[in-house]
């Protein structure tokens, strides 16, 4: 099973986005407050119409209607678990846990915590430095221009989301052609 699919139909200029993830309930800790559909409905409003997105069919880039989504499913050994860790832990996508994937999020993680998670499952990066401060406590720096990008500044109640650089990303994480470091996780599909 592919943890993400990536469909562009360059006819109807739409690119549709959609991350399968395994979600254990018996073993949900209560921390985590939020049902699937919060989740789905949380990464699913960075949908939008986005600009300057290069894909293999239009290198110079162009417009396109990108859609997000999410699919949760019993456990299962392909797809990434979510898993929660300690509050002094942060939020990460890492190739861990009962699948060799997971998702760990942080004891009450904010929404816009997961959905960074979740950029990361589609196949993009950060984009922010890590480093820490005199007192040894984790600081961050975000790169020039992701300011108000979700992949390099997440913040609580809104204000960050995806753009088409994020999408471009996430296009060439899945095509070997494209980026020598492709995740065997995604797969890229253009049609007609």
């Amino acid at each position: 099973m592919i943890e993400t699919e990536i469909t562009i139909d360059e006819e109807k200029k739409e690119i549709s986005i959609n991350a399968t993830i395994s979600w254990d309930k018996d073993t949900q800790p209560p921390e985590i407050s939020y049902t699937e559909q919060q989740i789905s409905d949380a990464v699913s409003s960075h949908s939008g119409s986005m600009s300057g997105i290069v894909t293999p069919e239009n290198p110079d880039g162009g417009d396109y209607q990108v859609n997000f989504g999410v699919e949760f499913v019993p456990d299962a050994e392909s797809t990434y678990d979510i898993v929660l860790s300690g509050p002094d832990k942060p939020s990460k996508v890492r190739g861990q846990g009962k699948s060799g994937k997971e998702m760990q999020l942080r004891d009450g993680a904010p929404l816009e915590a997961i959905e960074h998670e979740f950029g990361h499952i589609f196949g993009d990066i950060d984009y922010y430095g890590e480093g820490t401060d005199a007192a040894g406590n984790r600081t961050t720096t975000v790169q020039e221009g992701f300011e108000n990008n979700i992949m390099g500044r997440i913040v609580s109640g809104g204000g960050t989301t995806f753009d088409g650089r994020n999408v471009t990303r996430m296009i060439q994480s899945g095509t070997t052609s494209w980026d020598r470091h492709a995740s065997p996780g995604v797969s890229v599909r253009t049609f007609p």
